[in-house]
């Protein structure tokens, strides 16, 4: 009998009862809900396998990278990395930790003093390590500064092959805060240097990838664009783009033999984050970056989001695990507008505590 015809001629219980016993419906169906309760523990299963021995053979190597592509046989200097924003926090981890791998580093960002003491840090531990910096404010650079920029990785290269960029500066507000009140520096430092530097960087640095088939990109990204946070729009709007970004330019560059992933970050302790405390949910700069170097490209919390890896810190992978498979957006857009809501209450009480002191004095 033709579904219609079984529709139009039974009871409501009666058709349920045809329904309910027909395996050409039932099966199917049955298949789906299994599948669909299946994925949660299966998704949860491969996120634990991330953090075993048994995840390693599938991570990118970096001892591929580490070769100069500039001579067949691979010897001379190893190959560069270039790191923004490395004088402090996470960018002072990458450049201290894949220096330690014997990486060539080249450390890009505005304060030279600083510069300086992240690679006499370096020379200390590994003397070895070929070192350079380049000066640029990322705020707000000119055309001439980014031909400077341009003119550094021209000259490096010719020493050896560059393999790695990890685009890491950046910066977000000083303070939760309304949209229509943001400071107007904020309002064009925050997109200038997460979003512009990037992009210029990348674009500059990749014709020198190209050309050996061989790279790795890496954008330090947050969490804020997985739930925009409400409070920090402008900041979660640069981390949103940036996500976009790295997945339209990691299916693009993928044939090509280079790898774009984008760091789905959670807190840090560090001077960024204003959390001076490292914790499990909290790891420092050097245990998260750590964590990247020994699982990179592995997706940990963001599985299923293709070129985006959450695989540094079992805290961070499943924190993302649960926002993507429990509630709703709405929830989660609220539950982190009051947390960036009781962050202004705690700015503002100690401001009253800092005028009580004063006046005491």
């Amino acid at each position: 009998m033709a579904l219609g015809q079984l529709i139009n001629s039974a009871t409501p219980f009666q058709w349920l009862q045809s329904f309910h016993s027909n395996p050409l419906i039932t099966v199917p169906l049955i298949s789906l809900g299994v599948w669909t309760l299946a994925k949660y523990p299966i998704s949860l299963i491969k996120l634990l396998l991330t953090f075993t021995p048994m995840a390693q053979p599938f991570k990118i190597s970096l001892s591929s990278l580490k070769k100069n592509r500039n001579q067949n046989d691979g010897q001379g200097p190893p190959a560069w990395v270039v790191i923004t924003g490395p004088t402090s926090g996470i960018g002072y981890e990458f450049a201290i930790q894949f220096a330690q791998l014997g990486f060539s580093i080249l450390l890009v960002g505005r304060n030279p003093k600083k510069l300086d003491s992240v690679q006499q840090d370096i020379h200390q531990n590994y003397p070895k390590v070929l070192v350079e910096k380049h000066v640029i404010d990322l705020c707000n650079p000119s055309e001439s500064d980014w031909s400077a920029f341009s003119d550094t990785l021209n000259r490096i290269t010719q020493q050896s092959s560059l393999s790695i960029i990890i685009n890491n500066a950046g910066l977000s507000h000083s303070c939760p805060v309304p949209f229509e009140l943001t400071p107007l520096e904020e309002l064009t430092s925050i997109p200038a240097v997460n979003i512009i530097a990037p992009l210029r960087i990348t674009q500059i640095g990749l014709p020198h990838m190209l050309k050996h088939r061989k790279g790795l990109i890496i954008n330090v990204g947050s969490l804020s664009a997985l739930v925009p946070t409400g409070l920090l729009s402008t900041y979660a709007g640069s981390k949103g783009f940036l996500a976009t970004w790295s997945q339209a330019l990691g299916i693009e560059l993928e044939s090509k033999g280079i790898d774009v992933r984008l760091l789905n970050t959670y807190f840090v302790a560090s001077e960024m984050s204003k959390i001076r405390k490292a914790t499990f949910m909290i790891p420092s700069s050097k245990d998260y970056v750590k964590g990247v170097i020994k699982r990179i490209g592995l997706a940990g919390g963001s599985d299923g989001k293709e070129f985006i890896s959450n695989s540094s810190q079992l805290s961070h992978s499943l924190i993302e695990w649960v926002i993507d498979r429990t509630g709703t957006q709405k929830i989660w857009l609220n539950v982190i507008l009051n947390m960036q809501k009781n962050i202004i209450k705690l700015v503002e009480k100690k401001k009253l505590r800092q005028l009580k002191a004063q006046k005491g004095q």
